[in-house]
């Protein structure tokens, strides 16, 4: 089973993700270290991403979880997701379960201060502006930041061992 971990930058994927993955016995993939230096340089100009720059690093994340997933691993991956569009490239795998992390731009803003991250706080609005959440046909869990990070975690892993047949392949330790 692939887990795609989306959101605004700051909202604690890597973090959630991470944590996600120790409980359920999963790898982890965090997207953003397969950013094209070109990605990470316009980024650290503070020019935001276009969906021409995005393409082929979804793509890349796309092909590693069709490639994971055909091999029968399991894998939680961090990565935006901004749009529908996005998430229909990263649905090559065909079977992966969507968690979405959303937060209020000021709570965002107050964790990238606390940060060290090549994406500056001044195009944190431009991913709220690209953010298309989740529609009901996407299905996925959605969940506000404002809980303790082992909360969300819990919260996640119950949400995910509750949808079928997902759970059956759950370990019973969650």
């Amino acid at each position: 089973m692939i887990i795609i971990i989306m959101g605004v930058s700051g909202c604690g994927k890597s973090t959630i993700g991470k944590k996600l993955a120790e409980k359920l016995g999963y790898s982890f993939l965090e997207g953003d270290d397969i950013h094209p230096m070109e990605n990470i340089a316009k980024m650290k100009q503070g020019i935001p991403l276009t969906d021409q720059d995005r393409l082929p690093w979804l793509k890349k994340i796309s092909e590693k979880c069709a490639y994971e997933n055909s091999i029968g691993n399991n894998l939680i991956v961090a990565c935006s997701a901004l749009k529908k569009q996005y998430r229909l490239i990263l649905n090559n795998a065909q079977n992966y379960e969507l968690v979405h992390l959303f937060g209020d731009l000021k709570t965002i803003k107050r964790r990238m201060e606390e940060r060290n991250h090549f994406m500056p706080i001044k195009l944190i609005e431009s991913q709220f502006d690209a953010l298309e959440p989740p529609t009901i046909e996407e299905n996925a869990i959605a969940t506000e930041i404002n809980l303790p990070v082992e909360v969300l975690v819990d919260k996640i892993a119950l949400e995910l061992t509750n949808r079928q047949p997902f759970s059956k392949r759950l370990k019973k330790s969650v």
